[in-house]
């Protein structure tokens, strides 16, 4: 089944529920003309001004030349008024306005109750001006309540004078206090060709958010061929919603995506579900499952999960839409309990992982911790500013092959802050041991190895600032100095369990231990110095530029290390720059850049440029380098190419396989009443490199949906700082 012929089908399926709110609409939209109101509703009393009244013997009054008409926000302006006392109805003959705060009229023959506040009107064309929307109706009744009936209806949320489209209906009813408008016999109008019957619609009268389905996507792909996506959003309760979408794939069958969210007033979270059944493509049911918790359920206690699940390791390479999703190798399991004190604290976590990637050989699989406690606090001693820090870890690591246990870690630390203005320094002296309880090991291994040793650290640093730029800015020099001690201890019999090298930057410049995790406590005797600059704004403190400088500087070689790795005998560290750079105006900039001394030669470099001179003009660019492993460039860009007509493109480029790695090119024509959106997306499909080309088209039409399109969230998602409208 190709494109073409599911579109109207799919459109007609679109207006048979109630649709939600419509998203922001263009700056430069034409907006109907308002005229203030005073809302004296408690105020009953009927005013009446005009040229000429009279008064006949049974009290009936007949108004003439310009008469208006005020009930408190109720306005009526005609030529002729007859108001009749003993009914308090008025009539009018002719042409007449009807005005209030939620919809003006421009009518023939009309009549209004002043007790009930009823109007009804003939051959009327009104304006919605909440929505905004307009239209026409042979008769109109409008009660009291706020609740409004329309026979033989033409409705638009188009202000201009020829609408793009357009429904005709037999039927309308609004409820202007409620938001809501529904429809019946509808016949859609778009350029002025029909292209849906639809027996019944409903639709918001404001921005709210309203359960109805939204409008569908298109899509054709390699790996799944022509896909239409037909969500239906619920509006389940002010905090809470759910988004329903079947999508129908032509090479595999009818996938079930859901989405549910829920706020409280101490929990959020989010679940989403993911059902295909039967795949046509690979014999077998495919499904995902996601829970996203974060919640406080009592004073001072924590509960959070993030936990992810798929039927099969294939699962993001055949039904996935991004490189990003294709490239997970694993999913996240994890529910952890927080108890948090003043001065301490308390984690109860149990975690795990599902492993996607056939190529990770079981000896790789990180490891569960099933159960991990940690214990965290600081103390003051009452002696000065000195404090007593704890930190301690409990954690058992299971795995399927090799060596697991049980790892016990403490590491109480006195801490003597000195603060003043302009400087600080913090001497610290910590104590890090370690117990393991180990199972599996090889024939003659210590099966509880232990490690304990010193590590002492002074940190440091100076703020100098001066005014710049004749006060307006405030310009700052901080140097920074660390020296840290941690003796050598023969590690060599301590499996690794959860530690790792991380990538050098500013932060590890100042941290004593260069490794993450509690395996290993890297020896070191150091010098770590930085400098670090600021410029920012005198009266709002907008920081412009941020520019930081620093390297280590080494007494001693480093004998601990990773498995199968060389000790270092380098002395001195890569030294890092990072600069942030947002003076220029629309020009922002990122650099971070490593210098490998010992090698005379670049470690990493990354480099981003945009330049944004308002939100729907955008263009980004960026480079990543690092030896050996990657080197990409990416190149994106959102720009109006008229009035109506933008485009968006995204590249992103593997220069060290000399092959594109994620590619996105677009096109959008965005007016007032409509959008319609197409896209050309080609990214790695599957972990071996191959790829995948898909074609995302999407039609909106503004009034009867209300959240942003697919394709508009992956063209702001994709590139840097841009939306679609200004």
């Amino acid at each position: 089944m190709t494109t073409e012929r599911l579109a109207p089908a799919v459109l007609a399926l679109l207006m048979l529920g109630q649709i939600p709110a419509a998203s922001a609409e263009p700056q430069d939209c034409p907006q109907p003309v308002v005229e203030p109101l005073a809302d004296d509703s408690d105020n009953g009393k009927l005013s009446v001004t005009a040229d000429r009244a009279e008064v006949t013997r049974e009290g009936a009054s007949v108004f003439t030349g310009s008469v208006e008409l005020i009930q408190g926000p109720h306005r009526i302006d005609a030529d002729r008024v007859n108001y009749d006392p003993e009914t308090s109805v008025v009539t009018i003959e002719g042409e007449a306005s009807y005005r209030e705060p939620r919809m003006q009229v421009e009518a023939r023959d009309l009549s209004y109750n002043t007790e009930t506040e009823e109007a009804q009107f003939r051959d009327a064309d009104f304006v919605l001006p909440g929505r905004p929307a307009r239209g026409r109706a042979d008769r109109i009744r409008i009660r009291g309540d706020g609740k409004v009936k329309l026979d033989d209806v033409i409705y638009t949320t188009c202000m201009d004078d020829d609408p793009d489209w357009e429904f005709s209906a037999e039927k309308l009813e609004l409820n202007t206090r409620d938001s809501k408008g529904s429809a019946r016999g509808v016949k859609l109008d778009f350029l002025g060709v029909p292209v849906a019957y639809l027996p019944y619609i409903s639709f918001p009268l404001d921005k709210s958010r309203k359960s109805g389905l939204l409008f569908p996507e298109f899509r054709n792909s390699d790996s799944s061929g022509t896909e239409v996506r037909v969500p239906f959003y619920w509006n389940i309760a002010p905090n809470y919603d759910a988004t329903i979408t079947p999508r129908v794939m032509s090479k595999r069958g009818v996938q079930w995506l859901s989405e549910f969210r829920y706020l409280r007033p101490a929990s959020a979270g989010l679940l989403e579900l993911e059902y295909l059944h039967s795949d046509n493509e690979s014999d077998g049911n495919r499904r995902l499952t996601h829970w996203e918790h974060d919640g406080r359920f009592r004073e001072g206690w924590r509960f959070a999960s993030d936990i992810s699940e798929v039927s099969d390791k294939q699962y993001f390479e055949d039904l996935g839409t991004s490189a990003s999703a294709t490239s997970q190798t694993h999913l996240l399991r994890n529910l952890e309990i927080e108890y948090l004190a003043r001065n301490w604290q308390v984690v109860f976590r149990g975690r795990n992982y599902q492993t996607i990637d056939d190529e990770i050989v079981s000896d790789d699989k990180p490891y569960e911790r099933l159960p991990q406690v940690l214990f965290n606090g600081s103390l003051p001693t009452g002696l000065s500013a000195l404090r007593f820090d704890w930190s301690s870890e409990f954690v058992n690591f299971r795995r399927d092959s090799g060596v697991e246990g049980l790892r016990a870690t403490v590491e109480p630390a006195l801490r003597l802050p000195i603060e003043g203005p302009g400087y600080f320094l913090v001497p610290k002296v910590a104590w890090h041991a370690s117990q393991y309880d180990l199972d599996n090991t090889a024939p003659g291994e210590d099966d509880s190895p232990s490690m304990s040793a010193p590590i002492v650290s002074v940190d440091s640093g100076l703020l100098f600032e001066r005014s710049a730029g004749d006060g307006r800015y405030l310009q700052t020099i901080e140097p920074r100095m660390l020296y840290a001690y941690i003796p050598d201890r023969n590690q060599d019999d301590i499996p690794i369990f959860d530690t790792g090298l991380p990538d050098f930057n500013s932060v590890q410049l100042f941290r004593p231990n260069r490794f993450v995790g509690g395996d290993r406590l890297g020896d070191t005797d150091q010098f770590s110095l930085g400098i670090t600059s600021r410029l920012l704004r005198e009266n709002t403190g907008r920081e412009f530029l941020t520019a930081t400088l620093g390297q280590i500087f080494y007494l001693g070689d480093r004998e601990v290390g990773l498995p199968d790795e060389p000790a270092d005998e380098d002395n001195e560290s890569d030294m890092v720059l990072e600069l942030g750079l947002d003076i220029f105006k629309n020009w922002n900039a990122d650099l971070g850049y490593q210098w490998d001394v010992s090698d005379n030669s670049t470690s990493l470099a990354e480099v981003r440029l945009q330049y944004r001179p308002e939100s729907n003009k955008v263009a980004n660019i960026s480079y990543r380098y690092r030896p050996d492993i990657l080197e990409q460039a990416e190149i994106s860009l959102g720009w109006p190419l008229t009035r109506h007509w933008s485009f968006v493109g995204q590249l992103e480029y593997s220069l060290r396989e000399d092959a594109s790695i994620e590619r996105l090119v677009g096109l959008q024509y965005e007016s007032c009443c409509w959008a319609a959106r197409l896209a050309s997306q080609r990214n790695i499909s599957n972990r071996d490199g191959s790829r995948d080309t898909s074609v995302l088209f999407q039609i909106e039409f503004k009034g009867l949906a209300g959240v942003g399109s697919g394709a508009r969230e992956r063209f702001e998602s994709d590139i840097l700082g841009y939306s679609v409208y200004e």
